[in-house]
């Protein structure tokens, strides 16, 4: 690939970064934010000080290290007040944890030792180098494979996906798998197309990264296995012998990364959770087996993902006894039009190509675009957290997108000989969703296309989590009560996360379930109309209110601020 195109896809990658952090105090630390922190310090610093008390998840983080949340007024300064619930450190080493160590480091390097920004922030400086090399990535392969406006079109649908955009923010778990994922792909393909024997170790590696990270980073390896496949098939030949070496050394490169990227496979720190467990007189939770045995744990990871299950059943994730296409409804309306109609005649210029028996790049797109759209329509398949469980079809998606501009393109060079005037009409197709994007910061996450009527028509299809923002509507109504709240003053927040953690003012109350009334004080009812809440928890007060605070994204509500007036 030519220096000029590194260049535009670093060039890319870093105006990515920058706009996620000049924006990143806007959006809130969620509940799962919190978690994710935790298990992440917990590891890094077991890796710092090879101390195995800190991976005791029962025992409290600070009584080992003296790690300094800090001054940030977004997030909590002791994990179970975060999240209220009494001993949930136990289950919090259960997940594969490269993505949380990658978080700890950050705040290692960027909070404790530089002090040039808050604990919340460092911590997010990773995911936002992961989502700017996702974006780089997204480039280069796209320019690579078929042409520079394929790779410019597909960066650029991959940087305004409005809910992509949130996940850089606050999910650390998610990008570092999808970045690696993307990675993976890349190099795996242009190992095999070139025989690059040092290319698939590198694929290996970004491989590893990826289940590191999440289990179903795996799925990589599957459309690179299908691809290969489908490749040598056409050839009629096998690859020489170093890329059949490396081909062999690639499973253990990658069980070596995932083996030491999670201390739970390691056989030397099961016996101590096991004796801590039973020490607090509770029920172990760990499973019967060697947790040292990954290829068990990940097909146990597996059979949980596609099992039924009657958890978040008010979520797109509720497991159904038959195929469902609710979960690529669900992808297609948060969607951006302009990116799924580009990404229309990118499919169709794939079976173009088909015919003309070309497969490789473009079969990878067919497959890496139902992989996990098909693996979340099987019967009694769960995805409790939204797309954010599937989002690995968003990179096919935009890649797609980015080769149906460039056959529009050439089209319209073939047709009228103005190819410069076609790239700048698809650029401008792109403003409207550039100008969505900024009038909803940051509720992105409240994002559906005009085709279902956008948040609005969502709602009044029952469509689920919609309004959902993972609490960042609480930093404005955070400041609001700040200014505007009376003194000892009581906030009654129904469906919501701890507000306390989000700095409010010391002489405020806040409650969750208490309903009662007190007499003399100011109240307030905080309230989240979103429609996945749990009946039971929706309380209206139905008279003597005052509406003083309304949260909206296209005329819908996302939070409302209730003041309480006895008679």
């Amino acid at each position: 690939m030519k220096p000029r195109l590194w260049l535009v896809g670093l060039f890319l990658g870093v105006f990515y970064a920058i706009v996620c952090l000049a924006t990143t105090h806007n959006y809130a630390v969620g509940a799962d934010d919190a978690y994710n922190y935790f298990r992440g310090e917990r590891i890094f610093q077991y890796f710092l000080t090879g101390d195995k008390k800190i991976l005791d998840w029962w025992t409290d983080y600070e009584a080992y290290t003296p790690y300094e949340l800090g001054n940030h007024p977004r997030f909590a300064k002791k994990h179970p007040d975060f999240v209220g619930v009494p001993g949930v450190n136990l289950d919090a080493g259960y997940y594969n944890s490269f993505g949380y160590i990658a978080s700890a480091a950050s705040c290692y390097v960027f909070y404790r030792k530089l002090g040039i920004t808050d604990a919340a922030t460092a911590h997010r400086f990773s995911n936002i180098f992961f989502g700017a090399l996702l974006v780089a990535v997204i480039f280069w392969f796209a320019a690579e494979a078929v042409n520079p406006v394929a790779g410019f079109f597909s960066a650029l649908a991959i940087i305004l996906y409005p809910r992509l955009f949130v996940l850089v923010q606050n999910s650390i778990k998610d990008i570092p798998v999808l970045s690696m994922y993307v990675l993976t792909v890349w190099s795996g393909w242009r190992a095999v197309e070139r025989e690059n024997w040092r290319r698939l170790l590198f694929s290996a590696v970004a491989l590893g990264l990826a289940v590191g990270c999440k289990s179903t980073g795996g799925f990589a390896l599957l459309i690179l296995l299908i691809y290969f496949l489908v490749r040598q098939i056409r050839l009629k030949k096998l690859p020489g012998r170093k890329f059949l070496l490396a081909f062999v050394l690639c499973p253990l490169i990658t069980y070596a990364l995932i083996y030491a990227s999670n201390p739970n496979y390691w056989p030397a720190l099961k016996a101590l959770e096991i004796q801590q467990t039973i020490a607090q007189n509770q029920k172990p939770t760990l499973p019967k087996k060697e947790l040292s045995n990954i290829f068990t744990y990940l097909l146990d990871e597996f059979k949980r993902a596609t099992s039924p299950s009657s958890v978040h059943a008010h979520w797109t994730g509720a497991s159904m006894p038959g195929w469902t296409t609710i979960r690529a409804r669900y992808a297609f309306y948060v969607t951006p039009v302009i990116t799924s109609l580009l990404a229309l005649f990118g499919i169709i210029a794939c079976f173009k190509r088909f015919f003309k028996n070309e497969y490789e790049y473009y079969l990878i797109l067919i497959v890496w675009l139902l992989i996990p759209l098909l693996r979340t329509a099987m019967p009694y398949s769960v995805a409790y957290g939204g797309i954010r469980l599937y989002l690995d079809y968003v990179p096919a998606l935009c890649l797609l997108a980015g080769l149906g501009a460039a056959a529009l393109v050439n089209w319209f060079q073939l047709k009228f000989s103005a190819p410069t005037w076609a790239k700048y009409l698809l650029l401008f197709c792109y403003l409207p969703i550039t100008y969505k994007m900024i009038a909803t910061h940051p509720y992105q996450t409240a994002y559906f296309n005009c085709l279902i009527g956008g948040n609005r028509g969502a709602m009044e299809k029952h469509y689920p989590a919609t309004g959902d923002t993972s609490g960042t509507t609480y930093v404005e109504a955070l400041k609001w009560f700040n200014k505007n709240a009376e003194k000892n003053a009581k906030i009654i927040a129904v469906n919501s996360h701890s507000l306390k953690n989000f700095g409010l003012r010391n002489d405020l109350e806040v409650t969750y379930r208490d309903r009662e009334i007190p007499s003399g004080r100011a109240v307030y009812f905080l309230i989240k109309p979103v429609t996945w809440s749990y009946e039971n928890d929706i309380i209206w007060p139905e008279k003597n209110r005052t509406l003083v605070k309304k949260i909206t994204v296209d005329n819908s509500p996302l939070l409302l601020i209730y003041k309480y007036k006895p008679n």
